[in-house]
């Protein structure tokens, strides 16, 4: 469930990885559970009805090698056209360069990474339906969000020597789950429509029609106040992407972000689950149109 995997990533039980019990209680670049979670990642897309293909993409942190999870899920034939789908693993309670043990992160970024699980089991599951998916989609798990984009820098310098790759997009999911005001408000960022990115906004806008979502989404079309994320390599590379979110108005913003009380209990599931409901939504139609 929803629920069951944000517990998980965020301690609030124990999960089994590699078939031992462990409790997530911090997600931060430079602990040991940062690494439990990209195996347990690795464990949720291998342990799908129709498992997906990952692989490890490691990065410079603090002069240590991390890894970052790439998922492959490719278009019925073959294509260079490819969305990115992406989030950040890493969790912090302010401090991101220092090991932290309790870091639960459930919002920041929690909420994103679990969001890109689901869609990637949804389009597992349209496949087999016989629903055709005409672009590649790839997920990115990414690493050091926190620590000024360390993995998503790295990782798009590589990508932009990658050959027979053509970037459709990107579309970062960040913090997706706190609805303090019950506005259920969801920021469409595209930093003033840099590299044409608007068409990728005008595009979830009409997929929010088309499948009738009670949010109120709100294309922003400016330069994007939230803090920085993952989005920002992408757009300075010349692709197009834009960043999906909460509330990001002064009103609306959580402040339970990078304190320990960044916990399930402070957010809204209900809401949550609409958000990565639209997310799939878009990505999807996306992925169908080709």
């Amino acid at each position: 469930s929803t629920t069951g995997l944000l517990s998980d990533l965020t301690g609030v039980r124990e999960c089994t990885i590699d078939g031992v019990l462990y409790r997530m209680r911090t997600r931060n670049t430079m602990s040991s559970g940062y690494l439990k979670a990209v195996r347990y990642l690795e464990q949720f897309y291998a342990g799908l009805l129709n498992p997906i293909p990952t692989v490890r993409r490691f990065y410079t942190a603090n002069k240590v090698q991390r890894p970052q999870l790439q998922v492959d899920f490719l278009a019925d034939k073959p294509t260079k056209r490819t969305l990115f789908l992406t989030s950040h693993v890493d969790s912090t309670v302010g401090r991101p360069k220092v090991e932290a043990l309790d870091a639960p992160g459930a919002d920041d970024d929690g909420t994103g990474t679990v969001a890109p699980m689901l869609i990637f089991a949804t389009l597992a599951d349209l496949r087999e339906a016989g629903v055709p998916i005409n672009i590649n989609v790839r997920g990115v798990h990414f690493g050091s969000e926190e620590q000024q984009l360390l993995g998503s820098k790295q990782y798009v310098a590589e990508l932009k020597n990658e050959t027979g790759i053509e970037v459709v997009g990107q579309l970062q999911l960040e913090m997706m789950g706190y609805d303090g005001d019950g506005s259920r408000r969801v920021d469409l960022h595209d930093d003033e429509d840099q590299n044409g990115s608007h068409a990728l906004v005008e595009s979830l806008m009409r997929s929010a029609t088309a499948h009738g979502f009670d949010l109120g989404i709100r294309d922003l079309h400016v330069f994007n106040p939230y803090r920085p994320s993952d989005h920002r390599p992408f757009l300075a590379a010349g692709y197009r992407a834009v960043c999906i979110s909460e509330d990001s108005s002064d009103h609306g913003v959580n402040h339970n972000m990078h304190t320990i009380g960044d916990t399930i209990d402070k957010l809204d599931m209900a809401y949550f689950v609409d958000v990565a409901r639209f997310c799939g939504a878009g990505v999807i139609d996306l992925a169908m149109a080709g």
